[in-house]
Formats: structure tokens, sequence, C-alpha cells
């Protein structure tokens, strides 16, 4: 009897918890119903769908392909959805319109869905797509295809670095997959591809990497072959100083951008940052 008493006692703050998480659901399916055309199929899968259950669906001007109720959807909301984590700041944003990117670079490209946003926004730009991770470079490769392989769309398997090999992965993270830090599960050894030499062949670059961003960032090269625009996602992870917003803040000013992004607040280890300049560097 008092075990059934204390049970009784749990069971409102469980409904609680339940109520949230449903409401929490229903709410980001609302929300999504804008930037989906078949917003109900979309949704029942993320409600009801088995997990991992891959479809495709089909964005304002594009097509995206995604495993549901995987951290896939969260970066499908991040980029599609709400707040759009890749809408630039208003004072590039007219820069951007009035000289579109023409050739734009996705380091981290997961499964597409950056790809397919830069689409949108610019029909006539052509991507190259840098993503190692063996579990998502299906999809990404599906992605392409049902898009059409638009303007040559371009897939390289490999981890984007500052030099050519082989490097140690830890993959099947979704988006979170990464270059294998000491001490870390390696999950297969991957090519390498030097990110510099692409960085020079493009005029917008999304670089997402996990940690493995600083590579890059602090290679001396970096300064005289970046692109006119980069946005970044920073991590504390892989950093070789205490503050890893510092860091990213000072190798993008001391390459001649101009930098907007909002400070951290207290023990956020990630976030992101817009860079650009309005002539390339000398």
């Amino acid at each position: 009897m008092l075990a059934w008493a204390g049970a009784a006692r749990r069971l409102p703050l469980l409904d609680n918890v339940i109520r949230a998480l449903g409401a929490t659901a229903l709410a980001r399916a609302v929300m999504r119903w804008p930037a989906i055309k078949d917003p109900i199929r979309f949704n029942a899968a993320e409600l009801v769908g088995s997990r991992g259950r891959v479809q495709v669906h089909q964005v304002q001007g594009g097509s995206v392909v995604l495993r549901h109720r995987t951290r896939d959807t969260d970066i499908f909301d991040e980029i599609f959805v709400g707040n759009l984590a890749y809408q630039p700041p208003p004072a590039l944003a007219a820069q951007l319109d009035a000289h579109p990117p023409q050739r734009v670079l996705d380091l981290g490209a997961n499964i597409g869905l950056f790809g397919v946003y830069a689409l949108a926004c610019w029909p006539a730009a052509t991507i190259t797509s840098v993503e190692p991770d063996p579990a998502n470079l299906p999809l990404l490769a599906r992605c392409v295809e049902v898009n059409d392989g638009a303007n040559g769309w371009r897939v390289i398997a490999a981890c984007a670095a500052s030099r050519p090999g082989t490097v140690a992965f830890s993959g099947s993270r979704f988006a979170d997959s990464a270059l294998a830090l000491d001490g870390e599960i390696v999950t297969a050894h991957v090519a390498a591809v030097d990110a510099l030499e692409l960085l020079a062949q493009a005029d917008f670059a999304k670089i997402d990497i996990e940690g493995g961003e600083w590579d890059v960032l602090l290679d001396p090269r970096f300064a005289t072959v970046a692109p006119a625009v980069v946005v970044i996602e920073w991590h504390q992870r892989g950093c070789p100083a205490p503050d890893a917003y510092v860091t990213a803040l000072d190798a993008f000013r001391d390459a001649g951008y101009e930098v907007e992004a909002q400070s951290p607040p207290p023990h956020e280890h990630y976030g992101t940052m817009w860079a650009w300049r309005s002539a390339p560097p000398q």
C-alpha cells in the first residue's frame, strides 16, 4: 500500500514531464510547417515513425535527405526552421545580395543540409562538400542525387585538415562525428584533404568540423587563401588556447576580416561566427 502511494505521488510529476516533451515536439512540428512542402509526412515520421528511418523531403529550392528522430532533424531545424542558424548578419546580407557567391565550400557537410540551403539562397552557385564520416556519406550522395547534382555539386570523402594524408576519426555520431583527439575512441582511419587548397578556390566557406577547425584556421596560409566570406561554428574542443571564442576572433581579425558574433554565455563551448571582407587578401 505504501509503495502504491509513493507511485501515485510520482505520477503527476511524470505526467508533467510527458506533457512538456509532447508540447515541445508539437511546437517544433508547427514551426516546421512553412519550411517543408510535405509537413504532414515529415512530422508524422518524427512523432510516430521509427528511429533512423531515411526519407526525402522537399524544401524551398531543393530536397533534403535525413534520418528521422536523430540528430539529423536537429540540424534540419537549425538551418531551415526558426532563427535560421546560417542567416547572415544584416551588414553582410546586403553584400551577398549584391554579389552572390559562385563557389561555396562546405567543410563538414554532414548529410548536405547546408548545401541545399546554400542553393536555395544562391541557385547559380557550385557546391563542394567535404565529409569524412562513412555513416553520413551515403545520405550526402543521395542528397546530391535528389537535387539532380545541382550545378555539378561535388563531394569529397575526406576530413578537412591542413595537409593531405590519413587521420584517426571518431564517427557514426551523426553531426557530432569528428577528428579523434588523444584518448578518444577511433572508429576509422579516413583520408584527409588540404582544406587550405580548397579555401583558395572558394568565395564562401562554411566550416563546422567539431574542433578540427583550429588546424585550418591557425595555419599560416589562412590569411592569404581564405575566401571573402566565412561562417564558422567554433568549438572549445581541440582549441590550443583557453578561450576558443577569442582565439577564433583574433584569427579572423588578423587575417583582415570584419567579424560579427555574439559573446558566448559562460560555460558555452561552441558558437557561430561570421567573417567577411570586401576584397580578397593581397
